[in-house]
């Protein structure tokens, strides 16, 4: 019966309520904080979240955290979501969708590891809007951006500012799938040959930016 802004009983309460003990309460909460469906506030309290679109039932993230689904899984996912949802954007993006991702591009240091993160989430979320598809906006926030190796990222990202500027489906698609294999790559070689694979990636990055 509660609805969203609505304080939670406390976990004596909840324990007598469901003939449970708290411990088991307090998982609950845990899951239910990590699925966003709750809000635990520092003045104290439990609340139901207000679900208004910028804070999403995010089953996806607790999926990831409790080891259920794969990195190879995500990137088999967004090579398949993500590749297409650029192509689109492609044939809808307007001017002023535009110079919003290339004012992230252009602001971002590489140097401000958050901000950049920030900055990486906005770009993204950005291409997604420009798809002119709310399903498949919604559909993509629930992914989770990794940034692995900033420099890399950023080149990838001006190539797909550029094919998106060209409106080249083709060549967006082709960026876009780059950047994902980029990332898999980084994220599944091993330490010992980290530095020469970034570094080649980095230069040949540079090449296709310019």
């Amino acid at each position: 019966d509660l609805k969203p802004g609505d304080r939670i009983p406390s976990e004596r309460a909840l324990s007598e309520l469901f003939g449970v003990g708290r411990p088991v309460i307090r998982e609950a909460v845990r899951v239910l904080s990590m699925m966003n469906v709750i809000e635990i506030r520092q003045q104290g309290g439990m609340f139901v979240t207000q679900l208004d679109g910028q804070s999403d039932l995010d089953f996806f993230q607790l999926y990831m955290k409790s080891g259920q689904i794969s990195l190879t899984e995500v990137t088999e996912a967004r090579l398949i979501l993500e590749v297409a949802c650029v192509a689109l954007a492609a044939t809808h993006i307007t001017e002023e969708e535009l110079d919003k991702i290339e004012r992230l591009l252009r602001d971002v240091s590489i140097d401000d590891a958050e901000g950049f993160a920030e900055a990486d989430r906005d770009l993204h979320r950005a291409i997604y809007a420009s798809t002119g598809n709310r399903a498949l906006q919604l559909l993509m926030q629930t992914v989770s951006m990794w940034t692995v190796v900033r420099e890399i990222v950023h080149m990838d990202h001006l190539r797909i500012c550029a094919a998106l500027r060209a409106r080249d489906v083709e060549r967006s698609r082709e960026c876009m799938r780059q950047h994902i294999l980029h990332i898999d790559h980084i994220q599944t070689i091993s330490d010992s040959i980290v530095k020469a694979e970034l570094s080649k990636m980095l230069d040949t990055a540079r090449v296709e930016a310019l």
